[in-house]
Order: C-alpha cells, then sequence, then structure tokens
C-alpha cells in the first residue's frame, strides 16, 4: 500500500507574531493496488449507501509505512483498549456507608440470580412467624446467611431496611425488597424522564426512532436539545474512534480510529467527505491549533501532519505533508503550543517522556524538490528543532496542557499522578497522587481557576493550580469517568463516563445540569470512545466508530435555585435539601458528597415547604400551587398525595405523632390551617379538618406536645390547637411588644418547640425577636433582642435544647447558650436585650451578660443572601453541627463554632477530622 504526494512547498511564514502556513498544490496521484484491507473497508462502508453518497466520501490511503509492530507495541494497544473497560465496576476507594444500596452491592459482584435466590430462601427460612414478612432484625438474619453477602456490616444493612420501609410499618415483604431493586436499577439506568435544570437537568435518552422525527423536533424545540447522528450509510471507523477534532477553518470535524484511518466529516450535517489512512498503528492521538497543521501520533512511533490551510489543492483540505518516523518512543498524547516568537509541538509517550519540537519561521518542504513526495523525517523533519526529552512519569502520559501566561507544563498520566512543571527549567512544581490505577484525563479553568481531573474513581476531582491541594469534588456519575471538558465562555464542565453517561456541571454552583444517556449498543465496545466541545455550533460531539452531536441550548444566565429547606435526618445521617425548582438532593453528611436526587416534585409548581415524618423515613413536600407529596426520599418515589388543600400557597407543613394518631398539616395563605390523617393503607387522603382562627396568612406550623399544635401567622398572632378534639382554638400567644411594632415586622416567620426547657415555645419575629412561652400556661417567660441586623428568617435548637441558633436575611449565623435556662418557675420571666455593632458580628466575638440567662455564644456570616433554613446536625461522638440552606442555592456544614466544614456537593470531607474541613486548608 503506497501512494506518493508531492507537495512543492511547505512554508511557515512569520507575520504579526503568528505563523501563517500555505501548502501548494499536489501533484497527480498515480493509481495504486489497493491491499485486502483497504478494498475491505471500502467494500463495508459502501455497500449500503447510494451511488452519489459513495462518490461524496474521497476515500484515501495517504501514508504508507513499513513500520512493524512488535510486542511492545502491541503490548501497549491491549493496556489501551482494556484500560476503561476494566475500571466501568469498580468501587469508589471511599465507599459511604449511607448510601449502600442492593444495586451497590451487584456493583461489586456480589449481587447476581444466583444470590438472589439464595436471598429468597434466607428470607423464607428468616420468617419465623410465617407472616410473609420481616422485621429488621429477620431482615438483617437473613441477608448474613447468604454467603456472599455475610460480609456486609450490619448498619449498612439497617440503613437498607429502613430506606425499603419506607411506610415505617416495621415490616417488608419480598415483593417490597424486589421492587427496591428494580426501582434502583432504573435510577441509575436513568430510563426515567429528565430532571428540572436546577441539579440533574433533562436527561434525553439517544436514537430516536425515524417515525418519531416529528416529537423529537417538538422536544428540540421545547428544551433546546439536539442529538445528531452521523448522517452516512455504513462509513464509519472499523474500530473505536480515540479522538475527536474540531477544525473551524473548515467546518469539519476530524475522527482518528484505532483503525489507523483519519475521517473528515461536515459539521453541520455530520456527512462524511473524505477518508484517510494514516498508517496500521492505533492512533493515539491528534491536536490542532489555528495556522499549523494538524498532529497525528500513531502507536508505530510517528508523528504525522495534515493540511487544515485552505489553500490546499482538495476542497476538504487535510492534504498529507510531513511525517516523522522511528521515535524512541510511542507518542500517546500531543500539544500544540503558541509562544511569542515560535510555535512548539508537545508530546508524552508511552515511557512517561515529555518531548518537545520547536518550529522555525521557515518549516519543511522548501528544499525538498518538486515531485519527490511527503517530506519524511527520521525523528524530526528540517526545520525543526528536537529539545531533550526528560522523564516525568513511570507510566504512559495520557494528556498535555501548557499554560503560557506561568510557562508550566500540567500532565497526566497512567501512573495515576497529575503533575505541574516549569517547562524552561523542568522542575516539577507539585504532584497529585490521589487517583488510583491511572489519570484518564483532566481540565483547566482559568476563570474559575481550577483543574478537573478523572480517573477510575466516580467522581471529578478539583485542584488548586497553583498548590496542587484538592478544593473539592462533582458527585454524580455511578461509573468510571474517562474524560472532562471545561466549557469555560458557557460556565459549565462536562463529563464523560464509561456507561456512556454524559453530565453538564454548572461552574458556579458545582450542580449537574444536565444528564446525557446514549442508549446505543456500539462494537468492539460498547460506549462513547471520544469526546469534543465545537464552541461555534455549541455542540458536544461524541464518537465511538461514527459521530454524533449532543446539544442544549445555553441560557444566558443559570440560575441556581434558592434553598426552601434543609433538614438533617440523623437515622440516616444525610442531609436532604428541596430547592424552589422542586429538586430534591439527599447528600451524606460524613463526606459531603451525594447520595440521591430526583426533581420536579411538584411538576413546574414550585416547591415551598418540606418536613419528615417521625420515622425519618419519609418527606412530605409541598408547593405554591397547594399540592402536598409524601416521598420516599432515598429512591424518589411518590407514596402518598394528600389532597384538598385547594390553590392557596402552601408556607409551612408539619408531621404530628400523638399516641396511635397520625397527622399532616399545612398552613398558608388565605388565613388556612389544613388537617389530613395519615393512613399507611392509602395512596390519596382526603382533607380530615381545617383550623379556622387566624385573620392572616399563616406562616408557620409547629407540634409541641400532648397533641398541642401552634402556627403563626403574618400579623404576629400564634394560635394553640388540640388538633385531636373539636379543632377549636386552646389559646392565644401574643409578643408583649407586639402593640410598639410596624406591621411588616410582626410576622412570625418561625416557631420552635423546646421540650427540655419546661415545654416552652419559642417564636422568631420578622425583626429577629425570640419570644419564648411556656405552653402548659401560656406564659410569656422571655424576650431575647438578638440583635440581628437583617430580617429573621431561621431557628433550632438541639435535641436536649442546650443551645438555640438563629438565622437572618444577611446570610447571618448567631449561636446561644440555653444552659442557664430555667423557665419552670412563674418568676422566671426576664427580658433580654444584646445590642452589637456590625464590626464585633464579623469576628464572632463573644458578648452579651453572663446573667445566668440566655448568653449569646458567636456569630458568623454562613451565606451572602437570606438563610432560607438551619438545623442541628449532632455527631456520633458528640460533636455539635449546623446545616445551612440559603437563597443562593447552597447548603453547608459548619461546627457550632462557626467552622465551615464544607458545602455540600461542592466540597469533600471526613466528620470527625477537622484537618479534613474546608476552613482548615491551607
Amino acid at each position: 500500500m503506497s501512494e506518493e504526494i508531492n507537495p512543492d512547498a511547505f512554508i511557515v511564514r512569520r507575520g504579526h507574531r503568528r505563523s501563517a502556513y500555505f501548502s501548494a498544490r499536489s501533484a497527480p496521484r498515480p493509481e495504486t493496488t489497493k491491499t485486502k484491507a483497504s478494498s475491505t473497508m471500502m467494500g463495508n462502508s459502501g455497500e449500503s449507501g447510494s451511488p452519489q453518497e459513495s462518490s461524496a466520501v474521497e476515500r484515501q490511503f495517504e501514508f504508507s509505512s513499513d513500520a512493524q509492530l512488535g510486542t511492545r507495541e502491541k503490548d501497549l494497544m491491549k493496556r489501551m483498549r482494556y484500560r476503561l473497560s476494566q475500571h466501568g465496576a469498580s468501587p469508589d476507594d471511599l465507599p459511604d456507608v449511607s448510601n449502600t444500596t442492593v444495586n451497590s452491592m451487584k456493583q461489586r459482584g456480589e449481587m447476581n440470580l444466583n444470590t438472589l435466590m439464595q436471598l429468597k430462601a434466607a428470607f423464607e427460612h428468616a420468617d419465623i412467624d410465617n407472616s410473609g414478612a420481616l422485621d429488621q432484625e429477620e431482615f438483617v438474619s437473613a441477608f448474613k446467611s447468604v454467603r456472599s453477602l455475610a460480609s456486609q456490616p450490619e448498619e449498612q444493612l439497617v440503613h437498607l431496611f429502613m430506606k425499603i420501609d419506607a411506610n415505617s410499618n416495621g415490616t417488608l415483604d419480598w415483593d417490597e425488597f424486589t421492587s427496591h431493586i428494580l426501582l434502583e436499577q432504573e435510577r441509575l439506568s436513568a430510563t426515567e424522564e429528565g430532571t428540572a435544570a436546577g441539579q440533574e437537568g433533562e436527561i434525553y435518552i439517544a436514537e430516536q426512532p425515524a417515525e418519531h422525527a416529528k416529537s423529537a423536533k417538538a422536544k428540540e424545540k421545547k428544551t433546546g436539545l439536539l442529538n445528531r447522528r452521523a448522517n452516512t450509510a455504513g462509513i464509519a471507523h472499523l474500530d473505536m474512534i480515540e479522538r475527536v477534532v474540531h477544525v473551524p477553518a473548515l467546518s469539519s470535524y476530524v475522527s482518528a480510529g484505532r483503525d489507523g484511518t483519519l475521517v473528515v466529516w461536515q459539521a453541520d450535517t455530520l456527512v462524511p467527505k473524505k477518508q484517510m489512512r494514516n498508517g496500521t498503528g492505533w492512533i493515539t492521538d491528534m491536536t490542532y491549533m489555528p495556522n499549523q497543521p494538524l498532529a497525528v501520533c500513531s502507536v508505530d512511533r510517528t508523528i504525522s501532519f495534515y493540511d487544515t490551510g485552505r489553500t490546499s489543492r482538495h476542497p476538504y483540505g487535510f492534504e498529507p505533508l510531513a511525517r516523522i518516523n522511528n521515535l524512541e518512543n510511542v507518542p500517546m498524547s500531543a500539544k500544540w503550543v503558541r509562544l511569542t516568537d515560535y510555535d512548539m509541538l508537545l508530546f508524552g509517550d508511552d515511557r512517561g517522556n515529555i518531548q518537545s519540537y520547536k518550529f522555525d519561521d521557515l518549516w519543511g518542504g522548501t528544499n525538498v524538490p518538486a515531485g519527490t513526495g511527503i517530506e519524511m523525517g527520521n525523528k524530526k523533519l528540517p526545520g525543526m528543532k528536537a529539545n531533550t526529552p526528560f522523564k516525568l512519569h513511570s507510566d504512559w502520559v495520557t494528556k498535555l496542557l501548557f499554560q503560557s501566561n506561568s510557562g508550566t507544563l500540567i500532565t497526566s498520566s497512567m501512573d495515576s499522578t497529575l503533575r505541574m512543571v516549569d517547562l524552561e527549567r523542568k522542575k516539577t512544581k507539585w504532584t497529585v497522587d490521589d487517583h488510583v490505577r491511572g489519570v484518564f484525563s483532566f481540565d483547566y479553568s482559568r476563570g474559575y481557576n481550577f483543574i478537573a481531573s478523572c480517573g477510575v474513581e466516580r467522581h471529578i476531582m478539583l485542584w488548586n493550580p497553583f498548590t496542587g491541594r484538592s478544593v473539592g469534588a462533582l458527585y454524580g456519575h455511578t461509573a468510571s469517568v474517562q474524560e472532562v471538558l471545561v466549557a469555560e465562555n458557557e460556565n459549565q464542565l462536562i463529563s464523560l463516563a464509561t456507561d456512556k453517561a454524559i453530565k453538564i456541571w454548572d461552574l458556579r454552583s458545582n450542580r449537574c445540569l444536565q444528564t446525557l444517556l446514549d442508549q446505543t449498543v456500539y462494537w468492539p465496545e460498547n460506549r462513547i470512545s471520544a469526546i469534543a466541545l465545537d464552541t461555534k455550533r455549541r455542540v458536544i460531539v461524541t464518537g465511538s466508530t461514527k459521530p454524533k452531536q449532543w446539544h442544549r441550548s445555553v441560557k444566558d444566565a443559570i440560575g441556581v435555585s434558592p434553598i426552601i429547606k434543609a433538614s438533617y435526618n440523623k437515622a440516616f445521617r444525610q442531609v436532604v435539601a428541596g430547592d424552589l425548582s422542586g429538586n430534591i438532593n439527599v447528600w451524606s453528611v460524613d463526606r459531603g458528597e451525594s447520595v440521591f436526587n430526583y426533581s420536579e416534585a411538584h411538576g413546574d409548581a414550585k416547591l415551598c415547604a418540606m418536613s419528615f415524618d417521625n420515622s425519618l423515613r419519609r418527606l412530605i413536600t409541598c408547593a405554591r400551587n397547594g399540592t402536598v407529596n409524601m416521598w420516599n426520599f432515598n429512591n424518589g418515589k411518590c407514596l402518598k398525595v394528600f389532597e384538598g388543600f385547594g390553590d392557596a400557597e402552601i408556607s409551612s407543613v408539619a408531621y404530628v405523632a400523638e399516641g396511635p394518631n397520625r397527622f399532616v398539616i399545612a398552613g398558608g395563605d388565605d388565613r388556612k390551617v389544613v388537617v389530613w390523617v395519615d393512613n399507611k393503607l392509602n395512596s390519596r387522603e382526603a382533607v380530615y379538618s381545617h383550623l379556622d382562627g387566624h385573620y392572616d396568612d399563616v406562616t408557620s406550623v409547629a407540634f409541641c406536645s400532648q397533641s398541642i399544635l401552634a402556627t403563626g401567622a403574618y400579623d404576629g398572632k400564634i394560635i394553640l390547637w388540640k388538633i385531636s378534639s373539636d379543632s377549636s382554638p386552646k389559646g392565644e400567644l401574643v409578643p408583649p411588644d407586639d402593640h410598639l411594632k410596624k406591621s411588616d415586622q410582626k410576622s412570625i416567620e418561625a416557631l420552635l418547640f423546646l421540650p427540655h426547657r419546661a415545654k416552652c415555645l419559642a417564636a422568631l419575629a420578622n425583626d429577629g425577636s425570640v419570644y419564648i412561652w411556656r405552653i402548659v400556661d401560656s406564659q410569656h417567660m422571655y424576650t431575647l433582642k438578638t440583635g440581628h441586623s437583617g430580617r429573621g428568617s431561621a431557628i433550632c435548637s438541639d435535641e436536649e435544647n442546650n443551645y438555640l441558633i438563629t438565622a437572618d436575611a444577611l446570610g447571618y449565623i448567631f449561636a446561644w447558650d440555653l444552659t442557664d435556662c430555667d423557665w419552670r418557675r412563674s418568676d422566671a420571666v426576664t427580658d433580654m436585650r444584646v445590642r452589637r455593632e456590625p464590626s464585633e458580628l464579623a469576628v464572632g466575638r463573644k458578648i452579651g451578660r453572663k446573667d445566668g440567662k440566655i448568653q449569646f455564644m458567636h456569630g458568623w456570616q454562613a451565606h451572602r443572601k437570606e438563610i432560607k433554613s438551619v438545623e442541628h446536625a449532632k455527631y456520633k461522638d458528640g460533636g455539635d453541627f449546623v446545616v445551612s440552606g440559603s437563597e443562593d442555592g447552597k447548603v453547608r456544614f459548619w461546627t457550632l463554632g462557626g467552622q465551615l466544614v464544607g458545602t455540600f456537593g461542592a466540597d469533600i470531607w471526613v466528620l470527625g477530622v477537622p484537618e479534613s474541613y474546608v476552613s482548615d486548608r491551607a
């Protein structure tokens, strides 16, 4: 297989500090005898296409290569082929106890058909009372009796039981268990409909049948989402595509395959325009830069150059120009670099070496007589200066990235390290070695100042580019992440996993905006092997054996949805947060990573209130359109709908458990307080009763004790109800200084029951004041002037009521000490007024009178916008923490002393290890 092409000249001219090169016309190509390999490819490519389609694609086999692949190259190709397929089912190096599911056992190879049959037999054997259902102890016993599952920690099995037993009846049967397995499988396969753009945007399945083209176009118009496959009849690579490059100057994509071929595709239509044979070896990488040729690296130890200028004789360009032969090692990754005075080609090889070629102003071809063919060079070409290679890694280099502003080079390798090097001095500045079994790829965001890297792990690691220290991680993938790309202008990061899932992340909030899933079955490997960005068309281009385009219209401003409520669940050691757009996110407090999320809890309606039931296994959510739903928040299944509230907005919801009675109570606009009975046998509940007595909108609801319910209103009045009797008011509480306030300062923003402080009720008013009454006799016990400069917005306490935590609309949190408060005596009525200056708040200075009453501990600014929710969380060894959710869309975790542990979804930590907290990192 040999074909000669004679470039008359290949010139690089320097002008305005930029190179402009021109490739001359090529001589006519003589007919050549096609090899068996080439004729086979052409036959396969064209047998199903029309004559017009066949003639539209120019198939060329440009370069001949006498290089024979030795044992080393073949071993390298074998390692490359299996480097990702072996990682897809690998467990994460730091598994989270709270995220254990049957499906995670399946991913580790512990759950198969045989195991399932054994487990079913164990279920039947463990059912001692023959009730057909297992309680928690019997469930754990059944799992432990199966040999392949016996190693599962009991704590994980208890959590699994609690997740499945969402209706809290204390038992589960085989049908419930298998239904949970199916739900988990469906979730991870993402076959459900898309999710809203707050956390996990629309999930779109590729491969729409032709007969649904109209509906697909309608969906595209509605969502801005496009899936375009290559418009070709059989033209494809015979093996997986290793790299896709966008060449804007020619409105083309170039795909490079393991079969040694290059295919040029028209960017707008994905019609193939040209097919070229680069050689016999795999193409490992290629790199493009304007005013420079396309550099193609191959496993046969060559680097080939193709014309990407419009002066080429061929209308689609990509004429072969030159080739470097007989390199010492296999070039695995390459990158063009443009410096002030010259251009440079960097590449890393299979032995971990870094090498570079410096290009003179006049490079290649100028001294080659016409008709002598494509320029060849042994290890380098005329006009190139080869710099001395230096050893940087112990395994092959997977990616290179040069930072021209600092003169540093960032590299990644299959030796599991990421390095930054001063290229001129060849001195390593920092090394990251936190990855396991190789770094597949990375990218750098200059605007947001971080490096994102990926490997065998199922999350994306984020690093400080100056120090190499971890600054967080992105969680959400369920398989190893093989590629990350930064779209700086769109404030997005795109990640590709080995399960063909593409996620689009918002760099401003570190949230997943969209998940794209490709369900096409590919051969010889069922995965997406390459991905690139076309910033001009705002599309993602993927490749397997053919390219595809994926697009979602980019909004000018991607809004971060405000947090409505962020609640700590002590049963699962999780934080469950709901935002205005209806996204429900579940995070582990032990590490800050995502456990589960679902969206559109109320369709298009905005979320406005949220609460757990008494068992902490079910979540109640309310919307502005008056709908109330109950969920198993661990799998996103809606368990029940409460009907009849009407169209008014709900402001607060509470779950009441008193003896055998279970109620859900919601308050909102139009003075409404509605009560439903929670019957576990029903999937829909009608209104049980209405509580009438308020004269203004109801703003807050709280259950106290002995069937006493408290509701607060915008006018500052608090009503106590006995919900199990005739539903009439049993008392009314009014702040003592109510008559001194303006109408907009009276609103009761939150109510909090303090059972261990003489069964008192605390009410946070709009002006930041906290009023405390004793429930048994409705006697006012205390008024706390908190000194919040902003409107009071949230309040909470710990389980023992030793602390009181208040928050405001300016993002500040104040912590108060209640340990000296004794409100059992009738003479304990005290007013305390604390005044502070803003400078004292900023440093968290401890102030206030030490008179045995409520003492101010400290304060800090937790967010830049209004805090919508605060909750206390207690760690198992006694540590006290605070969960804050804000209008800025962030949920943060703090020590009671105001130390930032981290932001959920953005940071990772190990609870109980202060060195891992964000505020302790250098």
